[in-house]
């Protein structure tokens, strides 16, 4: 690993990185000519596997009058800033009690793999969404679930990998 020296200046906004340096006495005699500068140390290791992961999260919102809006998500990662193995496969769901707008919402996130095709995986976890939400409200409608039962039904249904 390689420390180098970053010498920046301002903040917010005006925040510029001015120099690099992998001498630090020479990163203090540039910073001296700089107003208002300081030095950050960073370390640079290009030895580090640059492996990329991408997940997909698809929520789904519906109204009681059957309206639903999607919200489709693919990001991409790189381990380098994210923790793959802490990156949380999820099921949310959320039953909003609002007497002027109810709602429900139903969220999944899951890694996926990257040569995966964004359309088919969107379609793939929307049809998911779709057939979990009917699921959850089979066991709110028939069955009498609370919301709070759901919740704690899909808390344990989101470390499931296989959907």
């Amino acid at each position: 690993m390689t420390t180098v020296y970053i010498v920046t200046s301002g903040s917010y906004s005006e925040y510029r990185i001015k120099r690099v340096f992998l001498d630090e006495n020479k990163a203090k005699m540039y910073k001296e000519t700089i107003r208002d500068s300081q030095i950050e140390e960073w370390e640079a290791d290009d030895n580090k596997e640059l492996d990329l992961f991408r997940t997909v999260t698809v929520t789904l919102e519906y109204t009681k009058e059957g309206f639903r809006r999607i919200e489709k998500h693919l990001e991409t990662f790189t381990v380098l800033d994210t923790d793959k193995d802490g990156t949380e496969n999820s099921i949310y769901f959320n039953a909003l009690t609002s007497m002027v707008n109810p709602r429900e919402y139903l969220s999944i996130t899951r890694i996926i793999p990257n040569d995966s095709a964004n359309k088919e995986i969107e379609q793939r976890y929307e049809r998911v969404n779709d057939d979990l939400y009917a699921q959850i409200h089979s066991l709110i409608d028939v069955e009498g679930w609370s919301s709070d039962m759901v919740v704690e039904w899909l808390a344990d249904k989101g470390r499931w990998n296989d959907i």
